[in-house]
């Protein structure tokens, strides 16, 4: 707009400020109808985005169900001969379990070796001793050297001490026994006897009370030992008390040992939580085909969802359809489909899962729905998987994605429409003002003639 000072209608008595805003209100419904547009590939666009994020949920489903270690989940059952199984051991289960039963009694805990030194009346006061304090773990040959100076106390050495753990296998703590008892222990930092540590006799050891100075006897207070279960009557020796390698894919972590005690464990699969992770597939399907219905259906009485029309729409729903439904083709030759297992489709495009069935098929028929998900190339988790791994992938240019890139790109190019139109409207706007503004000024200067001609008149007439 011209920077010079105007008042409109002063000398043309016409409200041309009003007529340029009318005139402009006229011309802005060009960009009125570009940001309705605009809205309109928003609205679309924001409708793909919400179902992307459902597809991508269904993708995370089907990546968890597409391979066998899926089908490998396991449940452990534990029951005592009397008291609590649970006091005894707790148990846990991986992929590479097997169902099986077992009976099993703890017979003996892994220990750790402790020794203790002797009783200082101070944690932290100087003990003034010196000397080298040795230490190695038994397995190997070589001492490791540890410098005590007069001045450290309990809590200095224990420092010491600590910082060689990973040379010598040994952790040193403190403990107040009684007011005015402070002793320096050390404890193996693993259990088993194949872990034990050695504490060199010499006069630094004895000093702090490791070895008794006049028998040379070494104070240890707990002596290392292997844990001991047995299983169906034969002995099974470990050096920790969480074994892994006992029964396969089975963890074991020991909690007491009594060889009057019989637990039972039992392993199964966990067919409860397969068919929750199958319906979890199922209920974010139906997510997606519960969308894709909504917009894809309207009455004269609502207002039309966002991807009405929308091809794409259309083929993805095919797609996904496909799929779901097509037969899986086992590596023995054989086809086999979903409703073999409980699960169909209904009317509307959704399924249903008859979880009965379900359950009932995981029990009898394992491999027929491991396979029915997992079998290369043609399982159904397996081929849905893939198949949004590409549709919505940024990269692969799968229709989701491009459909959603082709919004944005108009959502892009009406914006730069919006701008451009807004820039010359201005232009136009500036120009109008600048043509009233010269009109007002040329009326103003032919009032002045006026005048003069008019003065210029009664002058003569006098």
């Amino acid at each position: 707009m011209p920077g010079t000072l105007y008042i409109p209608g002063l000398y043309t008595g016409m409200d041309w400020q009003g007529v340029i805003d009318k005139i402009m209100q006229i011309e802005h419904k060009q960009v009125d109808l570009l940001n309705s547009q605009k809205q309109t590939y928003q609205d679309k666009l924001s409708a793909w985005q919400d179902l992307n994020t459902k597809l991508l949920n269904v993708k995370t489903q089907a990546e968890g169900l597409n391979t066998a270690d899926a089908f490998n989940i396991f449940t452990v059952g534990l029951s005592a001969s009397s008291g609590n199984a649970a006091d005894y051991l707790t148990a846990t289960a991986d992929s590479s379990a097997t169902p099986g039963t077992y009976q099993l009694t703890i017979k003996q805990l892994a220990l750790a070796k402790v020794d203790s030194s002797g009783s200082f009346t101070s944690s932290t006061d100087a003990l003034n001793l010196s000397g080298t304090l040795e230490l190695k773990k038994s397995s190997d040959t070589t001492y490791i050297d540890i410098t005590i100076d007069t001045t450290d106390s309990l809590t200095t050495i224990k420092d010491k001490i600590n910082q060689y753990t990973s040379q010598t296998g040994v952790v040193a703590s403190i403990v107040q026994y009684a007011t005015g008892d402070y002793r320096l222990i050390l404890t193996a930092q693993d259990t088993g006897t194949a872990n034990t540590f050695d504490v060199y006799n010499n006069t630094i050891a004895q000093d702090l009370g490791f070895y008794d100075a006049t028998t040379g006897t070494e104070n240890t207070i707990q002596a290392a030992q292997d844990a001991i279960v047995n299983v169906y009557g034969t002995d099974a020796t470990r050096s920790s008390n969480t074994i892994t390698d006992l029964i396969p894919g089975v963890t074991l972590n020991l909690l007491n040992a009594d060889s009057t005690v019989t637990i039972n464990l039992t392993v199964n699969k966990d067919v409860d939580t397969i068919t929750s992770n199958i319906k979890d597939l199922f209920d974010k399907l139906n997510d997606v085909f519960t969308y894709i219905n909504q917009q894809s259906d309207y009455t004269e009485e609502q207002k039309a969802p966002p991807l009405i029309g929308d091809s794409a729409l259309t083929f993805l729903k095919a797609d996904l359809r496909d799929k779901i439904t097509s037969g899986v083709t086992f590596s023995d030759g054989t086809t086999h489909y979903l409703f073999e297992i409980g699960i169909n489709v209904n009317d509307d495009g959704t399924y249903t899962v008859d979880e009965t069935k379900l359950k009932d098929a995981l029990k009898n028929n394992f491999d027929t729905v491991k396979n029915l998900f997992t079998q290369s190339d043609t399982g159904v988790a397996v081929r849905l998987d893939s198949f949004l791994s590409f549709i919505t992938d940024e990269t692969q240019n799968g229709y989701v994605q491009t459909r959603m890139d082709e919004i944005q790109t108009n959502i892009d190019n009406l914006d730069q429409q919006i701008t451009d139109t807004e820039k010359r409207l201005d232009i136009e706007k500036d120009q109008l003002y600048e043509q009233f503004t010269t009109l007002e000024k040329y009326m103003a200067q032919m009032q002045q003639m006026q005048q003069w001609l008019s003065q210029q008149l009664s002058s003569l007439s006098k």
